[in-house]
């Protein structure tokens, strides 16, 4: 489609020598070895290998590289499990076609950790709030009460009614 504008984002990773003395994990992983770099040039691109290959390394780096948002229980800066993708990431060098609004990384494993992580915020803020519930703070920092329980039953049984119609 002429004028189109590309979904696309990520065009190419290139993978920097390893460093010195580069005998550990990420580099002894058998795709990291073999990489120079990869093209983007589909909407989809599939990564087929064994167990332990390193598909997920390849693709947790990238993640990274590309600075995404991990949407799992930790921040792909703190997540523990991500040290080795860090190092790669560290080396890769990526092409970008432009910049999407939003540069998501969830792997399957993620959610319930993402599920828990939402649950420590939420309590994080119910805490907060309820800390400065009746001061001057709460009424400095714009604090919001909580939504009313009826109108959200309201919309929930509206919604509901207009699609049963259907």
């Amino acid at each position: 489609m002429a004028g189109a504008r590309s979904s696309l984002f990520l065009a190419a990773a290139a993978l920097g020598p390893a460093p010195e003395g580069g005998i550990a994990f990420p580099w002894t992983v058998p795709i990291v070895r073999a990489l120079d770099g990869l093209r983007f040039s589909a909407p989809v691109t599939f990564f087929v290998g064994e167990n332990g290959s390193g598909k997920s390394t390849v693709l947790e780096a990238l993640a990274i590289a590309s600075d995404a948002v991990a949407l799992g229980g930790h921040d792909l800066a703190e997540d523990p499990t991500l040290s080795g993708a860090r190092v790669l990431a560290g080396r890769l060098v990526v092409s970008r076609r432009g910049r999407p609004r939003t540069r998501l990384f969830l792997r399957a494993e993620d959610v319930f950790g993402y599920t828990q992580r939402l649950a420590r915020e939420l309590r994080s803020l119910a805490d907060a709030s309820s800390a400065l519930a009746g001061t001057r703070a709460e009424r400095h920092i714009g604090a919001q009460p909580a939504p009313e329980r009826g109108r959200n039953r309201a919309q929930r049984e509206a919604a509901t009614t207009h699609f049963r119609g259907r």
